[in-house]
Parts: structure tokens; C-alpha cells; sequence
């Protein structure tokens, strides 16, 4: 109810992402488990439903997105990290500063700092180059 009385609507939301280029650009996509965040995004930005296969589906997220997403889960087992977010963050010594666990603004601060110790492992920078392709953990 209270992100239906204080939210904004994705329409605007897609608008937005597009104004202020976060798409289209070099960023680097960090995420955790991104096959659901990926498909909410590209529904919002294109005001449409999801490609019916995967070779379509893959073809819109590199058009918005480019081929730099990082995944934390899916690229786990190089780093040798297993389990979930918040066991993964226990063995990277990554200590959830503010908010509760499946709250997107705690969930994003948590995954960057988890991010930020994987990059600086030697794994990360013996192979980084290789890692930061697109992967989708689920798909």
C-alpha cells in the first residue's frame, strides 16, 4: 500500500532511467541473483512484455544494458563461495551496515560491498576481464 500511495509509476520510472542514461553506457552491472531484476527492468524501459525465448530476451538485455553484468552468484565458484547472499557476505567479511535483507536499498549496499571484496581477491584480478560478461545466474 505504501509504495502505491508514495511510489512512482515503473512507466515514469523506465522514463527516468532512460533521461538520466544508465543505460546504453560502460557501466558495470552488479547484482546477485539477476535473471528477475534484468526481466523487470527491460519491462519497464520497453512498456512491453517479455521476449517469448531467450535469444530475444538476450538480444534486449545487451541493447540496454551492454555485456558488462557481473554476477555474484553465478560467478560464486570461482571465488569459492557458496550458499546465499548473506553467507556469502559472512565469508567476505561483509557486515550489513543499515536495513533488513530483501530491501532493495539495503539488498544494493550490501551486494557493492560484497563486490568491492571479491574485487579484490586474486582470483578477481587474474581473470576480472573474463568475469565482467554477461551471465545470468538462472537462465
Amino acid at each position: 500500500m505504501r509504495n502505491k500511495e508514495k511510489g512512482i509509476y515503473s512507466r515514469d520510472f523506465g522514463m527516468m532511467v532512460l533521461f538520466f542514461r544508465l543505460c546504453f553506457g560502460e557501466l558495470i552491472w552488479i547484482t546477485f541473483h539477476n535473471a528477475y531484476d534484468f526481466g523487470f527492468l527491460l519491462k519497464i524501459l520497453t512498456q512491453h512484455s517479455l521476449p517469448s525465448n531467450l535469444k530475444s530476451f538476450m538480444r534486449h538485455l545487451t541493447y540496454y544494458f551492454g555485456y558488462r553484468i557481473f554476477a555474484i552468484k553465478y560467478n560464486s565458484k570461482i571465488f569459492n563461495l557458496h550458499g546465499g547472499l548473506e553467507k556469502m557476505a559472512k565469508t567476505l567479511n561483509v557486515t550489513r551496515i543499515a536495513g533488513l535483507s530483501h530491501q532493495a536499498r539495503s539488498d544494493s549496499h550490501f551486494i557493492l560491498h560484497c563486490f568491492m571484496q571479491i574485487k579484490n581477491m586474486k582470483a578477481f584480478k587474474q581473470c576480472n576481464q573474463k568475469l565482467l560478461v554477461l551471465a545470468l545466474y538462472g537462465l
